[in-house]
């Protein structure tokens, strides 16, 4: 669940549907067919990390989309997920792009009480390992605003933490993660 669905009591969208269920070999094929990218909301746990790998490896030509690059909301249950796992991932499987619409610094996820991103070191700045990693293949992160139905309102506020996000790297990586890697 979203913090603002988790707030509001709608627990019913706590659900697990099996990346490698039936209906996600079905979205991968479509995928590897037709070359067109889609977007997994696959949250950070360890025991989802080996389905979704086997995914990529059996769907080499499926373009997918990783949304909220290191957002954990409860870090018992991803203990191996950092920026070597994902630079791992990224040199294992050429068809996994990452999203790095994720949490601001103090924002924490009510179910857990643990801060939303794994990206924000001591200071609240993003920590060099997330830069370097991003900095290393910029083509693989595709800037996003995350804005769903209940919060086009949010658009201005996201665009300028992407910004904030973007300007921290450097400049021949900006453009990149801006906008050429989802052109690309």
């Amino acid at each position: 669940m979203s913090h603002r669905q988790y707030k509001r009591g709608e627990t019913y969208r706590d659900v697990n549907i099996p990346i490698d269920s039936e209906a996600g070999h079905k979205l991968f094929e479509f995928s590897e067919r037709s070359g067109i990218s889609f977007q997994i909301h696959y949250e950070i746990e360890d025991n989802l990390l080996q389905p979704l790998e086997s995914m990529l490896a059996t769907y080499p030509k499926a373009k997918v989309i990783w949304c909220h690059l290191a957002q954990v909301r409860y870090s018992s249950k991803a203990k191996s997920y950092g920026s070597d796992y994902i630079r791992k991932m990224i040199e294992k499987y050429p068809n996994i792009y990452f999203d790095p619409a994720f949490g601001d610094a103090d924002s924490v996820y009510p179910g857990s009480n643990e801060n939303h991103a794994r990206v924000w070191g001591d200071s609240g700045r993003v920590k060099q390992a997330w830069v370097d990693l991003i900095t290393d293949y910029p083509y693989r992160f595709v800037a996003a605003l995350d804005i769903g139905g209940d919060r086009v309102d949010h658009v201005s506020r996201n665009t300028r933490k992407r910004r904030n996000l973007i300007n921290i790297l450097p400049k021949k990586t900006q453009e990149i993660v801006a906008y050429k890697a989802a052109f690309k």
